[in-house]
């Protein structure tokens, strides 16, 4: 503890007011002066109004408002005017008082000095030399306090110590990089320009920050894979509404292409941030998706002769049943998990004879219903289609 000659500090009890005695001479009462945390209090404060406890020999400075907080530093010390002299002498018979109050200013003034020295000393105590670098590390170090002592390090050992190196983990807020290359990246918002990342946990967003796009685009020559694990699934989800998900393969059973029913359209609906949008789709394959170059359905509708026994052989996909309505007459439905209703109206259809048989055999479409979601084929023996016969045939839808 440093032995100060103008001032001493106490420690706030949260109710002490009487802060003495003050072990230090003053010339007058007016030098003391009072400070709580590192502020000077004015002595008709609003919240600390003080006074010493005596104008002609003050020993103690008196709180007569609220006490300083518990814990709180309170510093009663001394600030001797250092603008003018005390007083100046003429040939007149001298002054004892006055005398002795001009050599106090001298030594009050440098004792306050010397306390200032001694007080910023103190918090720099132990700090110890800052080193200069050495051969080699004329650039790019850091100085890290050690035993409270400067040492200088390596940027990897300040990392290090900042909880920043290889075998730490650190959380941002905000992440911004022209390039990121870990193995992985964890945060809560990033706007990364490259990122090489071998997995990614939580959720990601991909936007196109004000760009004429947005992808995901695969640099290297091996296949692109967007893989889940057996229980989850690859949801589209444009705005709130999901439109189709993607179940993969769960043990025995096959995964799933599923929409609910409803064929995908050519393009999705979109209202985001008070505009309307148009979300195209651009995809290919069978089954739910529409598509001007794909088929959407196909198969054999075998033992048209016999009532009980006709049917779709098992490589039939699209239609779910078929109906004989009379001789040479046959009704296709639609699977309508595979197709809406409403689309029927929307496909073209074409049936050829599975076996040519003998003569002169045609067939064709007599009709569809859109809201039935069916398609009726009619067989005739005769190229006037006047005569109708039973005959297994094969269809396509596109």
């Amino acid at each position: 503890m440093v032995d100060f000659k103008s001032k001493v500090i106490y420690q706030g009890t949260g109710s002490r007011t009487n802060f003495g005695p003050i072990p230090f001479d003053v010339i007058s009462q007016a030098d003391i002066k009072l400070e709580i945390n590192d502020v000077i209090i004015e002595r008709d404060d609003a919240t600390y109004p003080w006074a010493p406890d005596s104008l002609s020999n003050p020993t103690a400075v008196v709180i007569t408002g609220s006490a300083p907080p518990l814990g709180s530093q309170v510093i009663v010390f001394r600030d001797t005017p250092r603008d003018n002299i005390y007083k100046t002498f003429t040939n007149e018979p001298l002054n004892a008082e006055d005398l002795n109050n001009s050599f106090k200013q001298i030594l009050f003034i440098e004792q306050e000095g010397y306390d200032d020295y001694l007080e910023a000393e103190g918090l720099f105590e132990g700090a110890g030399n800052a080193p200069l670098p050495g051969e080699g590390q004329e650039d790019d170090f850091f100085l890290v306090s050690e035993g409270g002592l400067w040492q200088i390090r390596s940027p990897a050992f300040v990392l290090d110590t900042l909880g920043l190196g290889i075998d730490n983990n650190a959380t941002f807020n905000t992440v911004k990089s022209a390039s990121v290359s870990a193995t992985e990246v964890s945060s809560v918002s990033a706007t990364i320009e490259n990122a090489t990342i071998s997995n990614v946990s939580g959720g990601l967003v991909i936007y196109d920050d004000g760009q004429d796009y947005t992808k995901i685009k695969n640099l290297s020559n091996n296949p692109f894979i967007i893989g889940t694990t057996q229980q989850g699934s690859i949801v589209f989800k444009p705005g709130n509404e999901e439109v189709f998900r993607i179940q993969p393969r769960i043990f025995d059973n096959a995964g799933l292409l599923h929409n609910y029913g409803d064929t995908l359209p050519n393009y999705l609906d979109q209202t985001e941030f008070g505009q309307y949008n148009k979300v195209a789709l651009a995809l290919s394959g069978s089954g739910k998706v529409v598509a001007a170059n794909t088929t959407k359905g196909w198969g054999t509708v075998s033992g048209t002769a016999a009532t009980g026994t006709i049917g779709l052989t098992p490589e039939t996909y699209g239609v779910s049943s078929v109906t004989r309505i009379n001789t040479g007459q046959y009704r296709l439905f639609l699977n309508t998990d595979v197709f809406a209703k409403p689309d029927v109206t929307r496909l073209i259809i074409n049936v050829n004879l599975y076996e040519i048989p003998a003569g002169a055999y045609t067939i064709g479409v007599n009709g569809r219903s859109g809201a039935l979601g069916r398609f009726d084929v009619y067989v005739f023996s005769d190229t006037l289609g006047t005569a109708a016969a039973d005959a297994d045939f094969q269809f396509q839808l596109f």
